[in-house]
Formats: C-alpha cells, structure tokens, sequence
C-alpha cells in the first residue's frame, strides 16, 4: 500500500504543477488524470478511480472525434 501511496503523492504533486500551466480542459490533463485513476482502481477505491476517469473521458470527448 505504500508504494501506491508514494505513486499517488506524486502523480497529484505532478498535476498540481500541470494545472498551473494549462487550462482545465487541456488534453495533456487526460494522461494524469489517468494514471491518478489507475492507481485508485489497483487499491480498490473505486469511487475515487471513477471520478478520475470521469475528467479523463469528459476532457477527451472534447478533443477527439465521435468515432475515435
């Protein structure tokens, strides 16, 4: 468990410094957001995955095609 802990701290660490720099809907947000999620999922807090990849999948529809 620690090491997701550790995974976490610095995935959020890196989005803090992302989200200074782009807007909320950045594409290049998508990819931490998803990492951030993943790591969620493989400790079983499935809430907090879904609302990652919730922002993942609301970011991306914005950017790519229907039929991406």
């Amino acid at each position: 468990m620690e090491k997701y802990d550790k995974a976490l701290f610095f995935y959020e660490k890196a989005l803090s410094i992302e989200q200074k720099n782009a807007s909320p809907k950045d594409l290049s947000l998508a990819t931490t957001f998803n990492n951030i999620g993943t790591v969620h999922l493989s400790m079983k807090k499935y809430p907090e995955a879904l609302k990652y990849f919730e922002r993942v999948h609301s970011i991306e529809e914005q950017h790519l095609d229907k039929n991406h």
